[in-house]
């Protein structure tokens, strides 16, 4: 959160034409560091506590960390497109060209395509590692969880098809695309963490279940109330510039 407040401080200072060339320079480094400090303090950690956890076939894996790190820029990227695309619709003006919502779709659908391997090869060693909870976990997901196994994998792989196409690069075609991504790895990240957990650790155990409360569910719909707020007063603050489209409406 500081590195993130820095960031913003010195951005709202270099867009009011307040800064000087050390304030740039600043702020510069900041973005630099903001990214692989999420991903290594937050994505990857988180990862690594799941994954050292040996009494949990599910989440018993060296290749968590990794796999926390590339679903969180696949659906990063996504979000932003997804925030890009919605704003341009919501205040009628394009704020990126053609070409950049092209490059924009083929980058996100390289992220996909290996969020999707990492999942797919997750799935498959825990189907035939030959372990009873590694088989218990795969029936739970496959019975009790089709719903969000369906949405995880084959969310992904459409996804994948709408963006290996110009016309899914486009904004429409991103603004669906992005949708799913989110969808999808919310689905897997639910699986991980109530199927992970299901399967009981000894005889007798049973079944551990979570749900979560009306005040956890508050406060994340605080959180993103928040964020959504913010994005809308740093926007009107921040000036966002407009590309004229090359020919015709894009919407």
């Amino acid at each position: 959160m500081a590195i993130l407040s820095a960031e913003l401080y010195f951005t709202v200072k270099i867009t009011r034409g307040k800064a000087n060339e050390r304030d740039e320079k600043i702020a510069k480094w900041l973005g630099i560091l903001a990214v692989p400090y999420a991903l290594w303090i937050v994505h990857a950690f988180t990862g690594a506590i799941f994954g050292v956890v040996k009494a949990r076939e599910m989440w018993n894996t060296p290749m968590l960390p990794i796999h926390f790190v590339i679903s969180a820029i696949a659906s990063g990227f996504a979000l932003v497109i997804l925030v890009a695309v919605v704003t341009s619709k919501i205040e009628k003006r394009e704020l990126l060209d053609r070409e950049a919502f092209n490059h924009m779709g083929k980058l996100l659908a390289f992220f996909v395509l290996v969020t999707l391997f990492l999942d797919f090869f997750d799935y498959f060693i825990l189907r035939y590692s030959g372990t009873k909870e590694a088989m218990e976990i795969w029936h739970i997901l496959t019975e009790r969880y089709t719903i969000l196994f369906v949405m995880n994998i084959g969310g992904l792989t459409l996804a994948f098809l709408i963006l290996l196409f110009k016309r899914g690069r486009t904004p429409n075609g991103l603004l669906i695309a992005s949708s799913i991504i989110q969808l999808a790895i919310m689905a897997y990240r639910i699986d991980l963490v109530s199927v992970g957990q299901l399967a009981p650790l000894y005889p007798g155990m049973g079944e551990l279940y979570y749900y979560p409360t009306l005040s956890e569910i508050s406060v994340a719909l605080g959180i993103v109330a928040l964020i959504i707020l913010l994005y809308t007063v740093l926007s009107k603050i921040i000036p966002m510039e407009e590309v004229v489209p090359e020919s015709g409406v894009w919407f």
